[in-house]
């Protein structure tokens, strides 16, 4: 017990705990920063990608109104992977998607 307390007051253990209570903190910071990076570019991609869907899906239906739009989500909702789709009437009656 006695050699931690001479080991402790050492000035080289002070400098070596200061040094690493300093990479701790930047460490942290610089994980906290990567993770709120990584967030922020996969929230934009994820949002961007949405908006190319409505576009084209908007496209489609004003290129032939809703019977192309329910053929092109038909479509889509059969490929594997697919989005999640859902066109319904006013009332809620499913006509075309892959969620119930």
């Amino acid at each position: 017990m006695n050699r931690w307390r001479t080991l402790i007051r050492t000035t080289a253990f002070k400098i070596v705990a200061a040094y690493f209570l300093l990479f701790v903190v930047f460490a942290g910071f610089l994980m906290g920063w990567v993770g709120l990076a990584t967030q922020r570019i996969f929230t934009d991609q994820i949002a961007e990608t949405i908006e190319a869907e409505v576009r084209g899906l908007a496209e489609q239906y004003r290129q032939g109104g809703v019977r192309r739009l329910v053929a092109v989500i038909d479509q889509r909702t059969r490929t594997p992977g697919s989005s999640l789709y859902l066109v319904a009437t006013f009332s809620g009656e499913t006509l075309v998607g892959n969620v119930a």
